[in-house]
């Protein structure tokens, strides 16, 4: 066999490869969300509603991953300021798709710290802890722990915030590898009560080995964060996917206040 037959062959072999190959990603889509440092105050109670629903994705299962198209979806988040460096919050998660129509998604709690103003630190830090379990329908990560650094800073109507959040299964899918997904915001206010935001989101692979350009998942999320009053932040914003392997349009909104005695 000639140097040239072998060489074509092994092309052959690799293209197949990476077409047949399965596509999973652990981008978590009920979790379309830049976390900052900043936290509850100490005793008050938070609800938030998160929900985003994706008007162009996938059409087909990839493996037990069911198709994005058209599927929405909702968190319910009650958040709790411990003190005033801690919260704890809890979610509960649903969706909806073409045909099965409105399920339960699952569940996930999540507890922040914070770095102490007194560090006087030219930025804020924070760190994020998670323990989730969703169906696997909608995560390729049916129980799953994550862990994210944050960071965030000001200057004057500028503002930036970066999480890098680690994620793995946990127990009988327990050696799966750790997973990346840096995702940063940009804010800029406008005025007393409106504010330009830009999210970006990111699924890169493993800690072991990053996918490939195309085999990643690269989000960006231009939108507005409206102020209705002085407890209550409204946001919406549209999605659109940068690489082959992400979704290609997701809207998404959120709303959260707190809860008063």
């Amino acid at each position: 066999m000639s140097i040239r037959s072998c060489f074509e062959r092994s092309a052959l072999v690799i293209a197949l490869s990476l077409t047949l190959a399965p596509r999973l990603f652990a981008q978590d889509p009920f979790e379309l969300e830049v976390y900052t440092p900043a936290i509850a105050a100490p005793g008050e109670w938070e609800l938030g509603f998160n929900a985003n629903y994706v008007a162009d994705g996938s059409t087909t299962f990839d493996g037990p991953l069911a198709p994005t198209d058209r599927q929405g979806r909702l968190s319910v988040e009650l958040t709790h300021g411990v003190t005033s460096l801690w919260e704890v919050s809890a979610y509960g998660l649903a969706a909806s798709r073409p045909g099965p129509g409105a399920e339960w998604a699952g569940w996930r709690v999540r507890t922040r710290v914070r770095a102490p103003d007194h560090w006087r630190l030219p930025v804020q830090l924070g760190l994020n802890f998670e323990f989730s379990q969703i169906k696997t329908r909608f995560s390729e990560h049916g129980r799953a722990i994550e862990f994210a650094p944050t960071v965030g800073w000001r200057s004057g109507r500028l503002g930036l915030a970066a999480n890098v959040p680690f994620e793995r299964s946990v127990g009988s899918a327990g050696e799966q590898e750790w997973e990346v997904e840096p995702r940063a915001r940009l804010d800029l206010i406008l005025g007393r009560r409106v504010t330009w935001t830009t999210e970006y989101f990111t699924g890169l692979g493993s800690l072991e080995q990053i996918d490939p350009l195309e085999a990643q998942r690269h989000l960006l999320f231009p939108g507005v964060a409206l102020h209705l009053g002085d407890d209550i932040e409204w946001t919406a914003a549209v999605g659109f996917g940068l690489t082959d392997a992400s979704d290609r349009m997701i809207l998404k909104t959120a709303i959260e206040f707190p809860l008063h005695e």
